[in-house]
């Protein structure tokens, strides 16, 4: 008998009760009829109940050892196919001892599978459900945070990008803006600024300029330096072969 209640219990889509199946110490199980009398029971049931033998209990109705017995029929006819619980049962032994079971309830055709497990056995079933699920909630929030950090950088990049184009852009107004310039002397000036020559303006205000010479600047820098190695060597001048800025 208890082999067949394991497999619905293995089966079922609540992990709740896949983990009362794995259960170390297994749950206490028995098969009900509509009016809850147990037709079939399998030890850890019977022992649950502080009784010695199935015998004691099939074909008896599973109320008779409940505090509250109309509570067991209400459950069953409340009860449809998924499974139920855990529900608190209070049972109290022939003998007179009282246990706090935790039990789950399923329909099986036309009759009930009851699994039950004392409290300290149901919270290990919840432990293990929980364990599993706190497992796949850390693996989630690690996979998130990796995300975010990504996306942090990404925004972080694309930040110094737009800053650039801003940037590149006020120079361009800068440069394209009409620009005062006396027609005397030829400084130019800008907004709020002191009158200056061109290429001080040019200098504060564009970060495209390149230092370089002209073909005819160039000529005359290196005669230049020719002339003043000769005065430092005493020998001619020797002309300078290099390249001008084009």
């Amino acid at each position: 008998m208890g082999d067949n209640v394991t497999s619905l219990l293995h089966a079922a889509a609540d992990p709740l009760l896949r983990a009362l199946a794995s259960h170390p110490d297994g749950p206490g199980l028995a098969f009900l009829d509509a009016a809850g009398v147990v037709r079939e029971a399998n030890d850890a049931f019977v022992q649950q109940l502080g009784l010695a033998h199935p015998t004691a209990i099939v074909g008896r109705g599973f109320d008779a050892f409940l505090t509250d017995r109309e509570w067991l029929h209400r459950w069953l006819e409340q009860l449809r196919d998924a499974p139920e619980g855990p529900r608190q049962v209070n049972v109290v032994a022939p003998a007179g001892s009282a246990a706090t079971l935790h039990c789950w309830m399923r329909r099986d055709g036309d009759r009930f599978v009851l699994a039950c497990v004392p409290a300290a056995g149901a919270a290990t079933a919840h432990s293990m459900a929980h364990m599993q699920v706190s497992t796949e909630l850390s693996a989630l929030a690690r996979a998130y945070a990796q995300q975010a950090i990504e996306l942090q950088e990404a925004r972080a990049a694309a930040e110094a990008a737009l800053a650039d184009l801003r940037t590149s852009h006020w120079h361009l107004r800068r440069i394209q803006e009409v620009l005062p310039i006396c027609m005397e002397c030829g400084l130019v000036k800008a907004d709020g600024a002191e009158w200056s020559d061109v290429l001080s303006y040019f200098r504060q205000n564009a970060n495209f300029l390149s230092h370089g010479y002209c073909p005819a600047c160039f000529e005359k820098a290196m005669a230049a330096l020719d002339a003043e190695d000769a005065a430092q060597s005493g020998q001619p001048s020797s002309s300078r072969r290099t390249t001008a800025s084009s």
